[in-house]
């Protein structure tokens, strides 16, 4: 058995690419940064550990998916696998749709349908490909039954917000359902105000400044107090780019196995 480096990295929804609005998610999207930090749209690796390597493989680890929505064409789960188109066209074979199931997964279902929490897949599942890859520059992961169907999971995000009041607590309204319970966190991102004398009362709402996300209490189904976020002395009109919805967000854990490369940069 060869032996190999590894490179840990962790895909978190919270952070993928916006990719516009979707009611339903069907792929999530990463670049990859040399920040060693993640960013949003990006997952960030240390550079020393990808100077002058070449990947030979990819081991993806046990993930819980939270929620799903449901699935074009079918509503019988078989089999469920996993794709990364990055690397259909490099060294691995592609089957329909051009998608290589790196592992298939058979869930344990009630009433054929698959539960929350779901653990997926059973245990890590490893692939060696028949050649080296050199680069790899962004990931883009989808789920599919039968190898056909793509899973659908709720949109974990609204990128087009309506309205955010001046009050306190702060109110926003969603341009779709935000499917949200009392308590749950959100990630507020591109918080702002058209007069620059709020400065000071956006930058401490903006997520860079949180150690953590906000809690939300329920109003309607598109509206929710930002608790503790008091913008009553903003004297602005308010907007916010983006909220994230947490309790849609998972990570799927990757390595990958490497060996030193003379001459090329994976990243």
């Amino acid at each position: 058995m060869e032996n190999y480096n590894e490179i840990d990295l962790l895909f978190d929804t919270r952070y993928r690419q916006y990719s516009g609005y979707q009611e339903f998610q069907t792929k999530f999207i990463w670049n990859i940064n040399l920040n060693n930090y993640n960013t949003q749209g990006s997952i960030g690796v240390n550079q020393n550990q990808v100077d002058n390597i070449q990947i030979h493989g990819i081991e993806i680890g046990v993930f819980n998916i939270p929620f799903y929505q449901s699935i074009y064409g079918s509503d019988k789960f078989d089999k469920v696998s996993i794709s990364i188109d990055e690397l259909n066209n490099e060294s691995m074979a592609t089957d329909i749709y051009k998608s290589f199931a790196l592992f298939s997964y058979e869930p344990r279902v009630n009433n054929t349908r698959l539960q929350l929490n779901n653990i997926f897949p059973g245990r890590p599942t490893k692939k060696i490909f028949s050649k080296p890859i050199d680069f790899i520059d962004n990931f883009s992961i989808s789920f599919y039954v039968d190898g056909v169907f793509p899973m659908q999971f709720r949109n974990d995000r609204d990128t087009d917000i309506l309205a955010v009041t001046n009050a306190n607590p702060a109110v926003v309204t969603c341009s779709i359902p935000h499917n949200l319970d009392n308590n749950d966190a959100v990630y507020v991102y591109g918080f702002i105000s058209d007069n620059s004398a709020d400065g000071g009362i956006i930058a401490s709402i903006n997520y860079t400044a949180r150690s953590g996300p906000i809690l939300v209490t329920v109003l309607t189904s598109t509206t929710f107090e930002l608790s503790g976020i008091n913008t009553s002395a903003a004297v602005g009109t308010l907007d916010i780019d983006t909220i994230i919805f947490s309790k849609y967000r998972f990570s799927i854990p990757i390595k990958l196995l490497t060996k030193k490369n003379k001459n090329k940069y994976p990243f």
